[in-house]
């Protein structure tokens, strides 16, 4: 048979493509539904766990940088000399009790005090 016979032959078969779907048999619809569901939900590399551990991460490096912020916060607190001698004052005030001469402290009952080092 010649190439040139060949080619004519190809050609010459009707392009239906309804027909073509109607070949597949139902076995394989079900089968790539359920693969189709496997992969999307089920398993632990589907879609939806992948998602959530998406989101997972960019809570982690939401909290991550928040915290990079604070541990950058205090380290420039602990390097600054004057806020260094404003909280060790502020602790001997209200932890020891302690007064500056000349200075009068008044304590009430019931009264927790709290420590504020914001400075």
């Amino acid at each position: 048979m010649k190439a040139r016979d060949r080619t004519r032959r190809f050609f010459a078969r009707p392009l239906d493509p309804g027909n073509r779907a109607r070949h597949i048999p139902r076995w394989f619809w079900i089968a790539a539904g359920a693969w189709l569901v496997w992969v999307s939900v089920l398993s632990d590399h589907s879609f939806w766990r992948i998602a959530q551990l998406r989101r997972e991460i960019g809570t982690a490096e939401h909290e991550a940088g928040r915290l990079r912020n604070d541990t950058e916060q205090l380290d420039r607190q602990v390097r600054d000399p004057e806020a260094k001698r404003f909280r060790a004052e502020e602790i001997a005030r209200t932890q020891h009790g302690w007064a500056a001469p000349g200075e009068l402290v008044y304590h009430f009952r019931g009264v927790e005090t709290s420590i504020d080092s914001t400075r």
